[in-house]
């Protein structure tokens, strides 16, 4: 139910021609979202999480405590905020009964927007408190899309919506889908781990790097050791019918199975340079002797701790590989990816 919901009900409006929505606004401006390891950021802003924690934390919406909440308790503070809500939105003229929340993530990488929870008020109270914890966890199985894609980051909105097409009257909201109140966050990538940006490849493209017609993928790398040019994101470069295949069947087994595949072909072709950068550079030592550049943002993101916390001991022990085993540091990001295997034997059972 949740899917379809996306398309047939939300809506973006820049002028609001009706009265009272703007208590609706205020109240939800009052949320809070948690992502990785950083502070509650508040509605209309922006924030910056390591990749390495983008595609591996769960997001979550919280219910901070204003000026005049000094004193009160969690449940207190979230209790009111829900009385505040259903009052709000009877200002307006429109039932409590005759709105939804919905919240949706999307991202500019492969276009792609998914609904992660929908539901009426009600259960907006209810499936926020956890036993005596206040929280919403903005997760499901598989992984949310726009939560795979650091390289693109993604927007976060949490909207009050007409759920049905009311009695159209002046000054009240009536069109089915019209939003009455939303909180809006976006969450980037800092240059912790790597990114890499999928580009379509046509024939053209294939003649300027002097490929071979039927190539499917190239990755077109900037210097790995080179702190100045780790800034830079990697060009992938995927053939345009495959790429359009992947972007219109996002969520099937076997577009995720090739975008796992995709991620794993860019770093095999930056371990590879890497290697090869290395072996004219016996000078290097260490990880931290090419600190910022693309292979040392590898290392440090494929090194960190289940609780992403840095390991400076794995560090060098990865470097290590690069320089001598590629093949080993290989295999060991790949066991990284603990729902790869899943993925793939499922892409491999659909017809």
């Amino acid at each position: 139910m949740a899917e379809n919901l996306f398309g047939q009900f939300y809506e973006t409006r820049t002028l609001r021609p009706y009265e009272n929505v703007d208590a609706v606004q205020t109240v939800m401006e009052e949320l809070a979202l948690v992502y990785g390891e950083t502070d509650p950021t508040t509605s209309g802003a922006t924030t910056s999480i390591e990749a390495a924690q983008y595609v591996n934390s769960i997001p979550e919406l919280l219910w901070p405590p204003r000026e005049e909440d000094e004193g009160k308790s969690e449940q207190e503070i979230w209790g009111s905020f829900h009385r505040r809500l259903k009052a709000s939105v009877k200002k307006t003229g429109v039932e409590t009964d005759d709105v939804l929340v919905i919240i949706t993530a999307s991202t500019p990488y492969l276009r792609i927007a998914e609904t992660l929870w929908t539901g009426t008020l009600d259960q907006f109270r209810s499936d926020s408190k956890n036993d005596d914890q206040i929280v919403l966890l903005l997760d499901k199985e598989p992984r949310p899309g726009p939560f795979q894609t650091p390289q693109g980051g993604c927007r976060i909105e949490v909207a009050v919506i007409l759920a049905k097409q009311l009695r159209r009257a002046s000054g009240r909201p009536w069109r089915k889908g019209t939003w009455l109140g939303r909180a809006i966050f976006k969450v980037g990538t800092t240059k912790g781990g790597i990114g890499f940006t999928p580009k379509p490849m046509d024939d053209e493209l294939r003649d300027h790097f002097n490929l071979p017609r039927g190539t499917l993928r190239y990755v077109d790398l900037p210097g790995t050791l080179d702190p100045s040019e780790g800034i830079f994101e990697i060009d992938c470069y995927i053939d345009i019918d495959l790429l359009n295949d992947v972007q219109n069947n996002q969520k099937t087994d076997g577009a995720l199975a090739f975008q796992y595949q995709i991620a794993i072909d860019v770093t095999r072709s930056l371990v590879s340079k890497a290697n090869r950068e290395l072996a004219d550079r016996a000078e290097v030592d260490s990880p931290s002797e090419i600190s910022d550049s693309l292979c040392a943002r590898l290392i440090e993101a494929a090194a960190r701790t289940e609780k992403r916390e840095r390991d400076h001991d794995r560090e060098q022990t990865l470097f290590n590989y690069i320089k001598t085993e590629p093949e080993r540091f290989l295999a060991c990001d790949e066991a990284r990816l603990t729902k790869l295997k899943s993925i793939i034997q499922k892409s491999m059972r659909s017809d």
